[in-house]
């Protein structure tokens, strides 16, 4: 405040004029952690996505003027809702925002990296657990690497983890916890934190009404009264098919399943299974690493919605040979894209992609009410062998019909084995729906194939097409495939509108720093769009018109001038 008793511009502001309620109002939502993303897990390791911290956007407020820096520092439920491991390392810090929290219920997300922060971190959920509200925690490397006894450190360790879990939460309601032990060996199956569950072990002494989302390393019952009021549960098992579908019967308010620790297994000597409704289910991953994908088509087709489609995630990246094992587990892959269309409802889908690559298979549809689904096949070692593809491919045209369809995306491999276009014949009864207006075309051998099966046919396959998508850069021969396509609708009267180009580092000519586009000022009108990349993001779009006088901008297409490191 200035001598005089005039105000600072700052307090003049209208935003520092804001109601207490207000401005009160507007904190809250930026400590709001469920806005954020959660760990996801990646093979080996867990990692969360790069998004804005809670905490740091308190922090920051409360550095704007002295009347916000009172009203945060006399909010303990706003401190309470940020507690970021990441930026609480140092133990005074941490130490400070503790007392800051006061008695509010706690919302804490991070990870302990080292067994100093695990230890510190976890000595605070001891001292404060029935105030625990959200938990999205990983601890890594809990045994001290100096122990003289890493078996026994972890045995300790365990002890305490699963002392823990035993005790009531009353406040919980959103538990992502997963806890990773240093070893000085890989981590094998009998090293899983359940192996030697004591008697009667139950989670949260079956007390926690509260709790709506759930994910542990730790087997769960499925008898746990806790469970009839979950939202969201993340599978860990093993666990037969039976028993799980009997434990959703008993889940009303369930909107999202997933399972992305090969927990679901075959239920053995039993003939039929139960179907189940699942009144609020809206959302269904599955991330498999194991070959065996009979487990998860028995759960598929035994589980319903009344809305009659869900969001489905399915991937598997278990299958290690093409051959036996291939053929052996095969069958309940078609299976499953066969049901594809019937769970997720694709008769809706209006945009849809298909990626074929030697060891990959990848199908997802885009639901104006469910979101993006899809279908995701991945062979460690090997390739997928040519009938294996064509079979995939007509299981999924024949149960998957597409008369909403308005955007196509399409990528090809260019392996050799892959190189027959009647290969991929099957999706020409997609191209004859004729509802198609944006195309996405990726790699030169997907141009390749689309001119093949345009030139079978008697008249453009999409005739309402309207945008072209490309990736990436058309050079060499390419260009005339792409010129042929292009005048192919100005033939129709029909002329593509919009051209999407997708430039790249590695589309250059050979002094490596730029690549002529004027062939493009033959198609006049046509407007085209250069998407400049860096690190796989966007980094700058150039807009040009053809034929509007400034060919000199398609003489020499600069990639490295907007972002050195391209």
């Amino acid at each position: 405040m200035p001598s005089d008793g005039t105000q600072t511009p700052q307090e003049n502001a209208p935003i520092s004029k804001l109601s207490d309620d207000i401005l009160h109002y507007i904190f809250s939502i930026n400590t709001d952690l469920s806005l954020f993303t959660r760990w996801t897990y990646y093979g080996l390791y867990y990692r969360r996505p790069a998004s804005q911290s809670s905490f740091l956007t308190l922090l920051r407020c409360s550095h704007v003027s002295s009347y916000w820096r009172n009203t945060i520092l006399l909010s303990p439920i706003l401190w309470a809702a940020v507690f970021d491991l990441r930026y609480l390392r140092n133990h005074e810090w941490m130490e400070e925002v503790i007392r800051r929290t006061g008695q509010a219920p706690l919302s804490i997300i991070g990870e302990g990296r080292n067994f100093k922060i695990s230890e510190r971190v976890f000595r605070y959920f001891e001292e404060n657990w029935e105030r625990i509200s959200y938990m999205d925690v990983l601890l890594t490397n809990f045994i001290p690497r100096i122990s003289s006894d890493i078996l026994e450190g972890r045995a300790r360790a365990v002890e305490r983890v699963l002392c823990l879990l035993q005790r009531p939460a009353p406040l919980l309601e959103i538990c992502w916890f997963d806890i990773r032990f240093h070893s000085v060996r890989p981590v094998t199956s009998s090293e899983r934190i359940d192996d030697n569950l004591p008697d009667g072990f139950r989670f949260f002494n079956n007390h926690a009404p509260a709790l709506v989302e759930f994910h542990s390393p730790i087997l769960i019952d499925l008898r746990a009264p806790w469970l009839s009021q979950l939202r969201h549960l993340s599978l860990h098992g093993p666990l037969e098919t039976a028993d799980l579908l009997q434990a959703l019967s008993s889940m009303p308010v369930l909107e999202i399943l997933e399972d992305e620790q090969n927990s679901i297994i075959s239920t053995h000597g039993q003939a039929s299974l139960p179907t189940v409704c699942l009144p609020s289910l809206e959302e269904c991953k599955i991330d498999s690493r194991e070959p065996n994908s009979r487990p998860y088509l028995d759960l598929l087709t035994h589980i319903s919605s009344p809305f009659s489609k869900i969001c489905l995630n399915f991937s598997i990246r278990g299958i290690l040979e093409p051959t036996e094992l291939l053929n052996r587990y095969f069958e309940p892959l078609v299976a499953i894209l066969k049901s594809f269309s019937v769970i997720c409802g694709t008769h809706d889908a209006t945009r849809v992609g298909l990626d074929i690559f030697t060891d990959e298979f990848y199908f997802w549809t885009d639901d104006p009410q469910t979101g993006l689904s899809s279908f995701f096949v991945n062979l460690l070692i090997g390739r997928f062998p040519q009938d294996r593809i064509e079979t995939l491919l007509a299981a999924l045209v024949e149960s998957t019909p597409m008369h909403t369809l308005k955007s196509l995306h399409l990528n090809f491999t260019m392996e050799s084995e892959l190189r027959n276009c009647d290969i991929y014949s099957p999706i020409t009864n997609w191209f004859s729906l004729g509802q198609v207006k944006i195309l996405s075309l990726s790699g030169q051998r997907t141009l390749e194939i689309f001119q093949y099966f345009q030139s079978k046919a008697p008249t453009p396959i999409f005739p309402h097409l309207h945008t072209l998508n490309l990736k990436p850069c058309p050079f060499g021969p390419d260009v005339a495939l792409v010129t042929k396509l292009l005048n192919l609708y100005i033939e129709l009267q029909r002329p593509i509108k919009t051209f999407i180009i997708h430039m790249g580092s590695y589309f250059v000519d050979h002094d490596g720093t730029c690549v002529d586009m004027r062939w493009l000022e033959a198609f006049n009108g046509l407007k085209v769009y250069f998407k400049l990349y860096s690190y796989e993001s966007v980094c700058a779009t150039i807009e040009h018109i053809c034929g509007s006088g400034n060919s000199d901008q398609l003489a020499r297409m600069t990639l490295h001038h907007l972002n050195p490191r391209l």
